[in-house]
């Protein structure tokens, strides 16, 4: 994923607040080609941090008489839920499931 434009600026008083503050008349906007390289880590965290929300958060819910299945935001990721304690996840192309039982949890891979 990548970000059109980026806008830098210092907030005034160094301080965040519940409401966003307005930026300054000053604001720097780059392209990702106009970026300055000292920038560039900045950018990488936030695109990273980006797509672990989107991993986490979901975005559709379908209820079975057996199971919950949760599609995640980032469309890549899901996990089924089955009502006897099963779980299966796709987490990134890595495929888990999860037998639980009253005495003992195995993981597959």
């Amino acid at each position: 994923m990548l970000f059109a434009q980026m806008n830098v600026y210092t907030i005034p008083g160094g301080r965040l607040s519940h409401t966003p503050p307005e930026p300054p008349p000053n604001v720097e906007q780059y392209s990702l080609n106009q970026l300055p390289r000292k920038l560039l880590p900045r950018y990488n965290h936030l695109v990273s941090f980006v797509k672990t929300v989107k991993a986490k958060t979901i975005k559709l819910t379908f209820f079975a008489h057996d199971a919950t299945c949760n599609l995640m935001e980032s469309l890549e990721d899901f996990v089924v839920v089955f009502h006897s304690g099963e779980f299966a996840a796709n987490k990134s192309e890595v495929f888990k499931t999860m037998h639980v039982s009253k005495y003992k949890v195995l993981f597959q891979d």
